[in-house]
């Protein structure tokens, strides 16, 4: 790998750390979030620093390109948030349709205790 192409990554890595950590700081992003995109981070620049640990990560895996063995790694990743990201999305969706019964009892309490103080 060319060395300028190197140093062009490592400032990107570097920009997308300070963006994910700027995030973390202004509570924009969930620490249990950003330790994903973290270490994804960290992955990306072990591979910058030394370029010859995915050609040795796609021969272990009898892979035949590094550009393979990234592309299945990468499509593997992606497959796990999606999922992770929809479990969350179903819990969510679950505590809303609860919250909304709540408010539903709650809406009828308050409509029967005005109706009982207008008959007073």
């Amino acid at each position: 790998m060319n060395i300028k192409l190197q140093l062009v990554l490592i400032v990107l890595v570097l920009i997308m750390d300070y963006i994910i950590l700027r995030n973390i700081h202004k509570s924009k992003i969930d620490i249990r979030y950003a330790i994903i995109w973290i270490l994804l981070s960290l992955s990306i620049f072990w591979m910058i620093i030394f370029p010859k640990t995915l050609d040795e990560l796609a021969s272990f895996l009898g892979i035949a390109t590094p550009t393979n063995a990234l592309f299945m790694i990468s499509f593997f990743i992606s497959y796990v948030m999606i999922f992770y990201l929809f479990k969350k999305i179903s819990i969510h969706l679950d505590a809303i349709k609860d919250m909304n019964y709540e408010l539903a009892k709650l809406r009828k309490e308050v409509t029967e205790l005005k109706n009982e103080r207008k008959n007073d």
